[in-house]
């Protein structure tokens, strides 16, 4: 409720519950997620949380509209089209995400060559290496 702008007091009254613990529990939550920053530091890591919550957002989304579908008289055709036109957008947002983060056959193929080419320059280091130790004499 904090997340879709309803106030501390607004919370406590839909919940029933002092106000004290609403803000004892959205301190809590940022606590929690100052924390999450602070282990969550490298990029790639960050990216692949934030994506999985992305997409768990946009899931629910799907399967509450999903229930709503189910709920409401067959005879209302005007919001059963609403609601599936709901389910539409979160999958487009899904196929967008994807495609956000997915690589291209391109990428796929130009990390496998360097991850080649990392291989044979760290073989010819050693080899380099290997031969200095044999032939001192015969450095560079």
């Amino acid at each position: 409720m904090n997340l879709r702008g309803a106030s501390i007091r607004e919370i406590a009254e839909v919940l029933g519950i002092p106000r004290s613990v609403v803000h004892y529990d959205i301190e809590r939550m940022r606590r929690r997620n100052a924390e999450w920053f602070e282990e969550q530091k490298e990029p790639e890591t960050r990216m692949q949380s934030l994506f999985k919550e992305m997409w768990d957002r946009v899931h629910d989304i799907v399967v509450e509209a999903w229930k709503l579908y189910e709920n409401v008289d067959e005879h209302d055709l005007r919001l059963k089209s609403e609601l599936v036109s709901r389910v539409q957008r979160a999958v487009d947002m899904q196929r967008v995400l994807i495609m956000r983060v997915t690589p291209t056959m391109d990428d796929v193929e130009n990390r496998r060559v360097l991850k080649d080419l990392e291989q044979r320059l760290q073989c010819m280091e050693e080899n380099r290496r290997a031969e200095q130790i044999q032939n001192p004499e015969a450095r560079e």
